[in-house]
């Protein structure tokens, strides 16, 4: 049951994600050979494999098909790539520099790297993610290196080569003003910001290595440096952009997914593009995409224990403190509230919820306005509505950002005085505002402080952090979060202070991971310190949130999923078939009505479904969104979507705009619902 059995004529494999995991599927047309032998033994050829279709979209369109799926790795080499992406301990012999060497859980992370061109590094942070990037180098003696990291660790990257590396080459930072040829072999490290600057030279002759540090740095597809150094591909303002030529690459980060699994893609496609070749499939998949009515959206995250095996047997290597340093302790986590003293502080919260109010209810009139005029189908008023909705929001973010650094500079005295009651040794506070860190700076004064934010020099940080680190007179290191939460090792200190909080869940573990990294010897107390009733307390437990799934994604606890067999795609496909292509419900439809919406190809059926499902949310809404309790419309959805639910009936245009909203709150829904909504999402898996 061979392909030259039946004289086919078998394209190159494509991997397609389908509802059982990744596959290879081959196409070819039908031969008289295979025709009999399918007639003769239709079920051995479909265990084995073996598929007829006949397709009604694309150039095959009507006409049959053969197609054959078959594994993308053998289960024996994916359950040991899985296996060897969190293994702690490795034989591994790696050349290091005299006096040094890794430990067990490094040389796994290098022997991991080693067989594969592209390798995502992203341990949790403070467990050597630097050093076994330069053991790779160690142990393939290349020539020509180039690191790519934040400005603010480049004298760290200088320091930690210095100290590592067998390879005898040259150490070369490159800064702004400097004339970069990069013509002579050695490590050659420069900052994204510079990038730029120096593409001709960067491109000018291929790497043997390409190292890029704190690579969450470039996860937005379009921006400038991340298509320069990883490429992008052809958009309606860009042309195709390549990737740095490079030998090997290595991506570095203890923090891969900032926010949401979109922002993989690009990273992946750059290590491996035979694995991770297309970014539809992969937002389909992983970043629950779908169509909107306008577009493709994927702003979501599903099947995320699949994404984790497959991240794990293709390119990632990611271990945690807590499985392979068993003798450091965990963080501890707490949110100190603190009830303001004064009614001028009381009055202040007051007015920064009341501005949120004010402001939200501003931002939802516009985007009722917004969908209004994009069910009614102007583009004149379409156009009108999106303007004034970006004007809200930008009023909206300048407002907020003035309130609450009023509220910072009114909590400064309780932070103060929190730090002053704490028993701790030492202690790292960050903060945000420049005001903010200049207030606690010298309020600590008498107990000892050091402080490193924008506006110290790379030169000084690690004079700073050294000191800290050494003289028994330094108590406090007050920093900003962006400015000292990277490549900084403060393990002196053990207790952890946010004066301010930031919406992404990163920064604060990045900033946390400052004290909680190789060299600690004692459980690290992070704590969040907030006024009762403010922004800040609300978004120190969104926040929370936030990390949950980024946690899902990388560091649940899972075994290495198996795939169903091939023989069980046909029962998936049949599944699928009879799902949504149930019978229609009779739907009375009057007119215009009575078709379905040409460009959007919304059937009798799918707007009735549409229509019922808003209805369902709207029946949970019955607070009109005035409290937070997780059902119903957003505040900003509210009038439009209960206005819609209670229509006797939709207008095509309605409609459209109507199923966005659908998708939004697909969760208050059934299934059922859902697959009358949108069957192109069930057919979308039946490969």
């Amino acid at each position: 049951m061979t392909q030259s059995e039946f004289g086919l004529d078998l394209s190159e494999p494509k991997i397609v994600m389908t509802k059982n995991g990744e596959r290879f599927v081959r196409s070819a047309d039908p031969t008289e050979a295979f025709w009999a032998a399918w007639r003769a033994n239709k079920e051995a050829l479909k265990a084995a494999g073996w598929m007829v279709s006949k397709p009604d979209r694309g150039p095959r369109q009507g006409k049959w098909e053969i197609s054959h799926w078959s594994e993308t790795m053998p289960q024996t080499d994916r359950a040991e790539a899985f296996e060897a992406s969190r293994a702690a301990t490795s034989d591994i012999v790696i050349p290091m520099e005299e006096g040094t060497e890794l430990r067990p859980f490094q040389k796994a992370g290098v022997a991991y790297a080693l067989p594969r061109v592209g390798t995502l590094i992203a341990d949790e942070m403070g467990l050597g993610k630097t050093v076994q990037a330069i053991a790779v180098c160690n142990a393939t003696a290349p020539k020509r290196i180039l690191i790519v990291a934040p400005a603010s660790v480049l004298v760290n990257w200088r320091n930690e080569i210095k100290r590592f590396q067998t390879l005898d080459l040259p150490v070369f930072v490159i800064r702004p003003k400097h004339v970069f040829t990069g013509e002579p072999n050695g490590w050659y490290v420069i900052n994204y910001e510079i990038v730029g600057k120096f593409e001709e030279q960067l491109r000018r002759q291929e790497w043997d290595v390409v190292i890029m540090d704190e690579c969450h740095y470039i996860k937005t597809p379009t921006a400038k440096r991340t298509r320069l150094l990883v490429g992008g591909p052809k958009t309606k303002t860009q042309e195709k952009a390549e990737p740095l030529p490079a030998k090997r690459k290595i991506l570095l980060t203890g923090t891969p997914i900032m926010n949401r699994p979109a922002e993989l893609f690009s990273l992946l496609h750059y290590l491996d593009a035979a694995r991770w070749p297309s970014r539809f499939a992969f937002e389909r998949r992983y970043c629950a995409g779908g169509y909107n009515g306008f577009g493709f959206e994927a702003k979501g995250a599903s099947n995320l224990n699949e994404l984790q095996a497959r991240l794990r047997e293709t390119v990632m290597v990611r271990r945690l403190k807590a499985d392979v340093l068993t003798e450091l302790p965990a963080k501890q986590r707490q949110i100190i509230s603190i009830e303001p003293d004064s009614d001028e502080v009381r009055e202040l919260i007051d007015r920064e919820n009341a501005e949120q109010e004010r402001l939200d209810a501003e931002i939802a009139q516009a985007t009722y306005e917004v969908q209004t005029a994009e069910a009614s189908g102007s583009e004149v008023d379409y156009k009108a509505a999106v303007a004034k909705l970006k004007q809200a929001q930008a009023i909206a973010f300048e407002r907020m950002a003035a309130v609450r650094h009023e509220v910072a500079l009114a909590k400064l005295p309780y932070v103060i005085e929190h730090l002053a009651a704490t028993t701790a040794g030492k202690v790292l506070v960050f903060a945000h505002h420049h005001d903010v860190i200049n207030g606690l700076v010298e309020a600590l004064q008498p107990e000892g402080v050091v402080s490193i934010t924008g506006h110290t020099k790379n030169e000084d940080r690690q004079p700073i952090v050294d000191r800290f680190q050494t003289d028994p007179s330094i108590r406090f290191f007050v920093g900003g979060m962006k400015a000292a939460g990277l490549g900084l090792t403060l393990t002196a200190a053990s207790h952890v202070v946010f004066a301010e909080i930031d919406w992404t869940p990163s920064t604060i573990t990045q900033a946390e991971d400052r004290a909680h990294r190789i060299g600690q010897a004692e459980s690290v107390t992070v704590q969040h310190v907030v006024l009762d009733g403010s922004i800040d307390a609300k978004m120190a437990k969104m926040v929370v949130e936030k990390q949950e799934v980024i946690d899902r994604s990388l560091d649940n606890e899972i075994d290495r999923p198996v795939a169903a067999p091939i023989s069980d795609v046909q029962a998936v496909r049949e599944e699928i078939a009879a799902q949504v292509t149930r019978a229609p419900v009779e739907v009375p439809f009057e007119d215009h009505r009575q078709r379905p919406v040409a460009s959007f190809d919304l059937t009798q059926n799918q707007v009735a479904a549409i229509h019922e499902a808003l209805r369902v949310v709207a029946g949970y809404d019955t607070d009109r969104a005035r409290f937070l309790n997780g059902v119903g419309f957003s505040r900003y959805d509210t009038d439009f979507g209960c206005k819609l639910a209670a229509q006797s009936y939709l207008t095509p245009r309605q409609a459209v705009v109507a199923r966005k909203l659908a998708r939004k709150y697909h969760r208050q829904y059934s299934v059922e619902l859902f697959q009358r909504i949108f069957p192109e999402t069930m057919a979308g898996m039946e490969g």
